[in-house]
């Protein structure tokens, strides 16, 4: 009996071990970022994070990169688009078609401008 009792109290041990393990490892990999610094027109600088999952997925760093220009509050009439193709070092056709993934419609500014937005009409 006794036997048992110390084999089942080792596979116990080694069980709860290996989900501590597991869980570390999921978790440490969750709160991996890379955070990169993107200049805006006027030369400002804006923080972008791309978490560890979509680093190295170059479509997803594109799409976090437009979508962090496209929120940014001072911009509520939208972004320039040669701005916008740019800072993701994409094509015209590239970038229209990454702006319309990630909701973005197209507008002109007051001034006639070309421009990229996330607000609703």
């Amino acid at each position: 009996m006794e036997f048992q009792t110390i084999f089942i109290a080792g596979v116990a041990g080694y069980a709860a071990h290996w989900l501590g393990d597991v869980l570390k490892n999921w978790l440490s990999a969750r709160k991996q970022s890379t955070q990169f610094e993107v200049r805006g027109p006027a030369g400002e600088k804006m923080k972008i994070s791309i978490d560890a999952a979509h680093a190295v997925d170059p479509v997803a760093i594109k799409k976090r990169i437009l979508l962090d220009m496209l929120k940014d509050p001072k911009y509520k009439f939208g972004r320039d688009f040669e701005r916008l193709k740019a800072a993701i070092a994409a094509s015209d056709q590239e970038t229209k078609d990454l702006l319309l993934l990630v909701g973005a419609r197209h507008n002109l500014n007051p001034e006639g401008k070309d421009t990229w937005t996330l607000q609703p009409l």
